[in-house]
């Protein structure tokens, strides 16, 4: 094991597959993954929760589930295309909400840089998307992340990239970290590389979350494909989250 220096923490990382489960981690409130094995593609589109918990992720508008039944599931390659920016309309997924006082969150995905300027949400409270959400915000070469909990701007902060985002041909594994006291934290990571540094958000406020992909603008839902999502309703320690992103990326073949 060895690790990245991400300034204010270090977060390990871990190279080749590993048996490690998730699960043994306490605190795993939702996981999808694998979606061939998981997947429904009857309506409602459903992609199982495998954390024991049952928070499935469904959609139960006919019109969104269609999009997703029709074109979103690619076999082949095991992932759910959202397309948020697709003129077809938005893709995504609800599930159980989860309010979060503390919060570590993966995601395994391939986003579309095109057009240029554009939103990706990943995961928000729909019902008042404009208090809770976690979403990348790209444009050329730069992107922020927001997280914000609570009412108002309490909570909100964002960063800037110094490298250039993955393309659309890699996979790769964000992960955000949300401390009680000290705010959150953000990291991208592909084979090796630490795809941007950290930062401490301001706030402790909770976030509610409870939709996959989704924007409260129909043009700013998740543009890309998703491979798997993990939630957990605790800050993971750098050896923790180390465990995770390593099963993820062997799992998905990020090497």
């Amino acid at each position: 094991m060895r690790s990245l220096g991400l300034g204010v923490h270090n977060i390990p990382m871990m190279g080749g597959g590993s048996a490690f489960d998730i699960t043994t981690i306490a605190g795993l409130q939702v996981w999808a993954k694998n979606g061939a094995e998981n997947v429904s593609t009857a309506f409602p589109f459903t992609w199982n929760d495998s954390s024991g918990n049952g928070n499935h992720l469904t959609q139960n508008v006919s019109t969104i589930s269609n999009l997703l039944i029709a074109s979103a599931w690619n076999a082949t390659e095991g992932s759910i295309d959202m397309a948020g920016a697709s003129p077809s309309g938005p893709r995504f997924l609800d599930y159980p909400t989860q309010n979060l006082s503390t919060a570590t969150l993966f995601f395994a995905v391939k986003m579309n840089l095109s057009p240029a300027f554009d939103y990706y949400g990943l995961t928000q409270d729909k019902n008042n998307s404009g208090t809770n959400y976690t979403q990348l915000f790209a444009k050329d070469t730069q992107f922020f992340h927001y997280l914000v909990g609570g009412a108002g701007s309490s909570g909100t902060g964002a960063i800037s990239a110094t490298t250039n985002l993955p393309n659309n041909d890699e996979y790769f594994v964000y992960i955000v970290r949300k401390d009680a006291a000290s705010g959150a934290t953000v990291n991208f990571q592909n084979s090796s590389d630490i795809m941007a540094t950290t930062t401490n958000y301001s706030g402790a406020d909770a976030i509610t979350l409870n939709t996959l992909g989704f924007s409260a603008n129909a043009d700013r839902g998740l543009n890309g494909k998703i491979r798997e999502f993990a939630m957990y309703n605790t800050s993971l320690t750098d050896e923790e989250i180390a465990l995770v992103v390593g099963d993820i990326k062997s799992r998905n073949g990020i090497s």
